[in-house]
């Protein structure tokens, strides 16, 4: 670690720990990091969901944000309701997405 950032910090701990540094955190927290060995986009938030993570995944990849305006301001996604999704939130399941709709995770 070069500075006292909390980013650094984070991505130290990532790279010794991988999603397992999850459970060291406390309050609230969401984050983003790409994986360049394992070329895999790692998101996450704190276990109440007091931030907020959004994401979709357009045919483009995946788009994420903290609020659902700066994903539809990207144009990759849209408001449009995703029947598959309202069906597995009110079934206490998990919230299917198939492709521009917006989940929150």
């Amino acid at each position: 670690m070069r500075t006292t950032s909390d980013t650094e910090a984070l991505l130290a701990l990532y790279s010794r720990e991988g999603a397992n540094m999850l459970g060291r955190f406390r309050g609230m927290f969401a984050l983003a990091i790409w994986d360049i060995t394992g070329r895999e986009l790692f998101l996450a938030h704190d276990p109440y969901g007091i931030k907020p993570l959004y994401y979709a995944t357009p045919k483009e990849g995946v788009a994420f944000a903290s609020q659902v305006k700066a994903l539809v301001a990207s144009q990759l996604t849209t408001i449009e309701p995703e029947p598959a999704a309202i069906a597995g939130f009110y079934c206490g399941a998990a919230c299917p997405s198939h492709g521009r709709s917006i989940v929150t995770c």
